[in-house]
């Protein structure tokens, strides 16, 4: 089985084909209240995944594991997840206090290919148009084998909400632009902000400098804030 670890994109990919990608929102979300209230481990077991001892070298294995569970099929495309039903789907991990422990990771930020990108053309807009959140226990002295799997619940920005997360991305590609990617930092955007995403510092990919020149940098990611999420949550659970 350790075999998972190191091809977990060939084994995740083999196993989408046998899970078909649901045909209607009412038939993923039959699938979402099928898996509320599962552990991982009993999560894993139904389609023959071995739960990591932890997330330290996994990262990604819960997003994986939901993904193939629930018949997602972008794969690594930057479309949303459910591609026929134009759905992302994000997974929250959550404290006992019920608060989300982390941002959450919406796409890549183009440092490149950016030249004449709106934002509804943007990779962002297009996966968060239509989101299927999946609340995770988190708390630390749970064991990851043993953590449950919450009740998931669609989402679409309203007017409100998504005049703020445009004006955040266009803000944001305005300092990407200008070359100036390296003076962002989390306290910019009130909505969604760009963060280094990497393993280490050791990673780099091309961006533009100030100058209009080519020069290795981090890759960053779009991510929302928690106080983001929260308040998602939190209008979920008083029904609005």
């Amino acid at each position: 089985m350790r075999l998972f670890y190191f091809d977990r994109k060939i084994l995740t990919n083999f196993l989408l084909t046998m899970i078909p990608p649901p045909l209607s929102e009412q038939e993923l979300m039959s699938r979402v209240e099928n898996i509320a209230g599962l552990t991982l481990a009993q999560l894993a077991n139904q389609i023959s995944w071995t739960t990591p001892p932890n997330l330290l070298h996994n990262k990604g294995w819960i997003g994986q594991l939901l993904e193939t569970v629930l018949g997602a099929s972008a794969g690594s495309l930057s479309e949303p997840d459910f591609q026929y039903l134009g759905i992302e789907l994000k997974t929250i991990p959550i404290k006992a206090n019920g608060n989300a422990a982390e941002t959450t990771y919406v796409c890549v930020v183009p440092l490149e290919k950016h030249l004449g990108l709106t934002w509804d053309k943007s990779c962002v807009a297009k996966k968060l148009r239509r989101v299927l959140w999946i609340p995770i226990e988190s708390s630390s002295d749970i064991p990851l084998s043993d953590r449950r799997v919450g009740t998931g619940f669609l989402w679409s920005p309203d007017i409100h909400t998504l005049t703020k997360l445009k004006n955040d991305w266009e803000e944001l590609m305005e300092y990407v632009a200008l070359g100036q990617i390296d003076s962002i930092d989390a306290s910019y955007g009130d909505y969604l902000q760009i963060r280094p995403k990497a393993a280490n510092a050791k990673i780099r990919t091309t961006g533009v400098s100030r100058s209009g020149k080519y020069q290795e940098t981090l890759p960053r990611g779009f991510y929302l804030r928690t106080s983001f999420t929260n308040k998602i949550i939190s209008e979920f659970q008083s029904g609005n």
